[in-house]
């Protein structure tokens, strides 16, 4: 037998030349095993002109794509190779992959319908050539959110008016969340009534000026966008007239109302509080028409101008006159006006329910008014006791038989915690105040009231109401004003 070895097309022969021998055939194997460590491991024998088929190399993966829906997300891939053959798969909910059949599932670059449904799915691509393996992309999801379409728009209004702030999107089961930076501030989700819906709308304050707005918009897939903010900036007016709107809250049970309260605005150090101020009596024919003394129509518990047991009351009573003959209104009306100017130069906003000797307004309408367009009410009176000296000040607290009747079972700790404030800014002033400073009293005022609010004494028919006693009522109310809405 003649020993060679064909190596790269080179014959070898052993070192005694082409000798035939007769070797058992372990030796044989040997020997083969001897010449192969000798001159190293063979090349495999390919056919002439072949050469080693090397898989795909991915260059560029593809990446996480978030679309708006109803646009089209692409995921492009890139590989190197020749006669590549791409298919495109999408992992099942039990972790299956599942070849797709759309016409870009057999190409470089993957397109889907950014539909909310799909928000979500992951994808990758199998890449692979002729006689070589298969190789996989990495893989990736895709994210489908609304669009909005029309962004909200910055407003300037006048303090007061009603701002609407619009968005639109598009998108399936859309939600819709505001949200509201004062200024200063931080993002703070809105809870008005129409900060879930397309249009935010809110009634404007003193706080809003400079304030931000946006929304939040989410689709069925809980996939989100948030809107650019918006500002909201006001100018403030010198001052607006109310009326009694008749569906507000126990309108219709004034009997009274068509005169206006005038509601005058801060100019500086503005604080977006408003005090209502009322100076008690002052409605001409006021003691010729009554109202129902309580929401309830139930009867009176205590006496007072209206006898405790009555049901009715005057719509406005005319008031006592003082010693010298001058009338209660007109130095009620004369201590509310002093005390509007020093509220405003505090940065107060004042809501005045009579400015004149004469308004026609009731008692109920008044009330009315303050709930609606007030953070208090407070009203100026002066006792007529039949005293033959001065006594000094109280405020009417609220009796216990009325703490359990709406509304004032929700407002009556409201109520004494205001008049309480009150005297203390009094005895803080040195104002005279009498014996602990409240009586139990029922009133048509606290009776229908919805925000804090008093009835506050300051005197009787024989105290001072010379200017200057006047201004030091007005400045000893500003002090418990401040006490009750500063702490202080």
């Amino acid at each position: 037998m003649t020993y060679g070895r064909h190596h790269n097309n080179k014959t070898f022969l052993p070192l005694s030349g082409a000798v035939k021998l007769r070797l058992p055939a372990a030796l044989l194997a040997l020997f083969a095993a001897l010449m192969i460590l000798a001159m190293g491991t063979p090349a495999p024998a390919y056919a002439e002109g072949e050469t080693e088929t090397a898989a795909p190399v991915i260059t560029t993966q593809p990446k996480n794509v978030t679309v708006a829906e109803g646009k089209t997300a692409v995921f492009p891939v890139k590989a190197q190779g020749e006669g590549l053959k791409y298919q495109w798969y999408r992992q099942l909910k039990d972790g299956r992959w599942m070849r797709l059949k759309s016409e870009s599932s057999q190409t470089a670059k993957l397109s889907v319908k950014g539909l909310a449904e799909y928000s979500g799915h992951v994808y990758r691509c199998k890449i692979k050539k002729a006689g070589a393996s298969a190789v996989y992309s990495n893989t990736v999801k895709l994210t489908v959110r609304p669009s909005i379409t029309k962004q909200p728009e910055s407003l300037e209004l006048t303090e007061g008016q009603k701002a609407v702030f619009k968005v639109t999107a598009s998108g399936t089961g859309l939600k819709y969340q505001w949200y509201i930076k004062l200024e200063g501030g931080s993002w703070k989700r809105s809870t008005l009534s129409s900060a879930k819906t397309a249009k935010l709308q809110l009634t404007t304050k003193a706080k809003h000026n400079g304030a931000q707005f946006r929304c939040k918009v989410t689709n069925s897939a809980g996939n989100s966008v948030t809107s650019k903010a918006v500002p909201l900036k006001l100018t403030v007016p010198k001052q607006t007239n109310v009326k009694l709107n008749t569906g507000w809250q126990y309108a219709n049970e004034s009997a009274i109302h068509s005169g206006t309260a005038v509601l005058y605005y801060a100019q500086t150090n503005r604080r977006g509080i408003v005090v209502g101020i009322n100076a008690g009596h002052g409605t001409k024919g006021g003691s010729s028409v009554k109202t129902w003394c309580h929401p309830d129509h139930s009867p009176k518990v205590t006496g007072g101008t209206t006898a405790a047991g009555e049901t009715k009351a005057y719509a406005v009573s005319s008031g006592m006159d003082f010693r010298d003959g001058t009338p209660e209104a007109k130095i009620t009306l004369k201590v509310a006006l002093y005390l509007k100017d020093m509220l405003l130069e505090e940065g107060f906003d004042v809501l005045m329910l009579r400015t004149g000797d004469d308004v026609q307004l009731d008692n109920v309408a008044r009330t009315v008014i303050c709930n609606n367009k007030a953070d208090c009410h407070i009203a100026i009176h002066y006792d007529d006791d039949g005293y033959s000296y001065d006594k000094g000040a109280y405020f009417m607290s609220v009796p216990n038989a009325l703490k359990s009747m709406k509304p004032v079972s929700a407002n009556w700790k409201k109520h004494e915690a205001l008049g309480h404030a009150l005297i203390k800014g009094l005895k803080n002033t040195g104002y005279k105040v009498w014996d602990e400073g409240e009586l139990d009293m029922d009133l048509t005022q606290t009776s229908y009231s919805t925000v804090p609010s008093v009835d506050i004494e300051m005197g009787n028919q024989c105290s001072s109401h010379t200017d200057s006693a006047c201004k030091k009522a007005a400045k000893a109310l500003l002090a418990g004003i401040k006490i009750y809405f500063d702490g202080k």
